[in-house]
């Protein structure tokens, strides 16, 4: 082989191996690109208004009316100790029936501002209610999600009717509620315990689009 021709192949495999080169670090940049932004999103705060766990639940779950008479709020926000009254309630956690104007459920026992806050939720209660070993976390499905928390919603409900109070889901609420301020992706205003997502908007009762969003 010509030394010319020699040369051009050389240049040729040059050209080849960095063309090369630069395909794979144009994919990994992208790659590190995307997982630097999914790990920002799970922990800079940021709460995306996309996330609605929608299940068979949430309409019968939803605020019977959005009025202080009704959820409670300090003021005129919901916090994490705001209970609320639902359209309906799963009595014995069999048969669902229009709430009464006593009825009264922890609004984290329904809607979570985020994913990794509902699946601590459901870790909790399992917990409490001794369902085993099996945890949760948010690469669990959506589906995986909303059969556990309406499987607990069914167990908070029996419960409820056997000892025909709520004060023991207040009290276990509270527990759960203190564990929380760790996790960065639901922040809370630590004066007055106002919920709030990662850019400190906080959820006002009178913003009606919003909230009936959330349900």
């Amino acid at each position: 082989m010509k030394k010319g021709q020699l040369s051009f192949l050389r240049k040729k495999l040059l050209l080849s191996i960095v063309t090369c080169a630069m395909i794979v670090a144009a994919l990994f940049g992208v790659g590190l690109i995307l997982s630097i932004s999914n790990s920002r999103a799970e922990t800079s705060g940021i709460v995306k208004p996309a996330y609605n766990p929608q299940n068979n639940y949430s309409k019968n779950n939803a605020f019977y009316k959005i009025d202080e008479q009704n959820i409670s709020t300090v003021d005129g926000y919901l916090t994490f100790n705001t209970w609320y009254r639902p359209k309906m309630i799963l009595r014995n956690g069999q048969k669902w029936e229009k709430s009464t104007s006593k009825d009264r459920r922890p609004i984290l026992m329904a809607w979570w501002p985020s994913k990794r806050l509902e699946t601590q939720y459901i870790n909790f209660m399992n917990e409490y209610f001794d369902y085993g070993d099996d945890t949760y976390d948010i690469t669990s499905s959506q589906k995986d999600l909303n059969d556990a928390t309406q499987v607990i919603q069914k167990e908070v409900e029996m419960k409820i009717t056997q000892t025909k109070s709520t004060k023991w889901l207040k009290a276990i609420i509270q527990e759960f509620i203190k564990d929380q301020s760790q996790y960065s992706l639901v922040n809370r205003d630590e004066k007055s315990n106002k919920l709030v997502d990662g850019k400190h908007r906080k959820f006002n009762i009178n913003d009606l689009k919003r909230l009936n969003s959330l349900f």
